[in-house]
């Protein structure tokens, strides 16, 4: 079996509650995921401007896919 090293997120509808936000639970989940050493990225269909501080928020180092 194949080892993950890349995990793509959604932000609306998927990583944001209802306040648009991301809950804390899931930050730290996803922290920890990278702690790992497996990678995430943000694919979406907002702009780089709205997505910038959910990158800041999560501490990514990897290219994000954006509109």
């Amino acid at each position: 079996m194949k080892e993950i090293s890349l995990v793509a997120f959604d932000l609306d509808g998927t990583l944001l509650d209802s306040r648009k936000k991301i809950r804390p639970d899931v930050r730290n989940a996803l922290v920890e995921i990278q702690r790992t050493g497996i990678l995430l990225t943000l694919i979406t269909g907002r702009s780089f401007a709205a997505t910038q501080p959910f990158i800041e928020e999560l501490e990514l180092m990897t290219p994000v896919g954006v509109v």
